[in-house]
């Protein structure tokens, strides 16, 4: 049995590999971040509106205090967008197509770059969104294959496929 994905790297597809990842792999490191960030911005916040309270007037102290403030409320709201944006400029020239065979063994990756053989062993896990199946390779590393264009059977029968050839449970991630 053969299954062929023809995948497109977008930003947008970046984003749900980095949503992916803070969500599986990086869960408890994102939220001891979340929850200092937090800690962080309500700190922040405190002084600086204790400041404009007494009508002290701003100086560059509580500018920069209200510039890192608006930074972090950023990076926490944002995160995923910001870490698959980022991803997806250091993408190498030429690996935004690719076209992808998944057989019993192995899969091949083809790219304008050239051609990768991938082995399932070396999946730490697979995640299933919506609209892609996300194979995850460590904290850092993940491929995405977009459900729209699987060839060769449908999406319950790659899934069983994946599950079979990878020996592991598809993660649903939201």
């Amino acid at each position: 049995m053969k299954f062929t994905i023809q995948t497109n790297y977008t930003a947008r597809r970046m984003v749900t590999m980095a949503r992916v990842l803070r969500k599986t792999v990086r869960k408890k490191h994102s939220r001891r971040s979340h929850l200092f960030g937090w800690i962080i911005l309500l700190c922040a916040g405190a002084v600086s509106v204790r400041h404009l309270i007494k009508g002290d007037a701003m100086d560059t102290s509580q500018l920069l205090v209200w510039i890192a403030f608006v930074l972090l409320l950023v990076t926490l709201l944002w995160e995923d967008q910001i870490n698959g944006y980022l991803a997806y400029k250091r993408m190498m020239a030429g690996t935004e197509t690719n076209t992808t065979d998944f057989l019993p063994e192995q899969y091949v990756t083809t790219t304008a770059v050239g051609t990768t053989t991938w082995h399932y062993d070396k999946i730490l896990l697979i995640a299933e969104t919506k609209d892609a199946f996300v194979f995850v390779f460590d904290k850092r590393y993940a491929q995405i294959y977009d459900k729209q264009t699987l060839q060769g059977g449908d999406v319950e029968e790659f899934r069983k496929f994946l599950s079979r050839a990878t020996q592991k449970d598809i993660l649903k991630v939201s």
